[in-house]
């Protein structure tokens, strides 16, 4: 607005033109409305999101790999596209909402919907990479007659199944944590003393990683906080260095 009276008293003939400085203002400087700057980000978000889809659709195959989210207030099947052999970054292509369903029934309507978004970009699915649940993987077995292999759409009944390596490596230690006394006892302490490090963070001077009952193989860096901190920690509770470096090397070799 300042501009425009500048103008105004530069150029003394705009002033006998009965011009109203607002209006001209209005006209010159538009503001933008907050649903027009919603509809460009919406729009620039679909062209990157169809940009991406279609790197993956001039494929031979993709690998699509479902994770399963859970919050107190959803519980959703993400679908990522990936290609490890053209090293290509994984994508999140899809989110299907699984309504609280959890039966086999379920994960098949909901990774179906999944597919179809996929397919619908011309995207060919050639593996999948589950969690290892077993009701996930009941859509993909010859052995439940309302699974993808007994459909026999040519675009889903070949596709190879690929069990998540991370949910393996996770579900065999906190397996054999639960049947080996020695191992089980040793993990319970380490929990332990994680819980007593983040009590006394301050005096400690450093956050310990939390034990994941989702990703017990996080226990690693667990091991490797202790180690490093083991002389302030033993102000609290006693430390068995070498069970600690045992267990911490184990975990290493999984990681791997």
């Amino acid at each position: 607005m300042f501009t425009i009276y500048q103008m105004m008293n530069k150029y003394k003939q705009l002033q006998s033109a009965n011009i109203n400085p607002e209006k001209l203002a209005d006209k010159l400087y538009k503001p933008i409305t907050r649903d027009e700057i919603r509809n460009r980000m919406i729009a620039i978000a679909n062209s990157i999101h169809l940009a991406k889809v279609l790197e993956f659709a001039k494929k031979a195959y993709t690998c699509v790999a479902i994770d399963e989210g859970k919050t107190y207030d959803y519980h959703n099947l993400d679908f990522v596209l990936t290609n490890p052999l053209e090293q290509m970054k994984p994508y999140p292509v899809e989110a299907i909402d699984m309504k609280d369903g959890q039966t086999s029934q379920d994960y098949k309507s909901a990774i179906t919907a999944g597919f179809n978004r996929i397919d619908i970009r011309k995207v060919k699915i050639g593996s999948v990479v589950v969690d290892g649940g077993p009701a996930q993987l009941k859509c993909f077995k010859d052995t439940w007659n309302d699974s993808f292999y007994h459909d026999r759409d040519p675009k889903y009944y070949k596709i190879l199944l690929i069990p998540c390596l991370c949910h393996r490596i996770h579900n065999s230690y906190q397996y054999i944590a639960g049947k080996n006394n020695q191992l089980q006892s040793l993990v319970k302490d380490v929990h332990r003393i994680a819980e007593l490090c983040r009590i006394h963070a301050d005096d400690i001077g450093a956050q310990c990683p939390q034990h994941v009952s989702t990703r017990w193989i996080y226990d690693y860096n667990i091991c490797v906080f202790i180690l490093k901190y083991e002389n302030k920690i033993k102000q609290y509770i006693n430390v068995d260095h070498d069970k600690i470096v045992q267990l911490k090397d184990c975990l290493a070799v999984l990681k791997k």
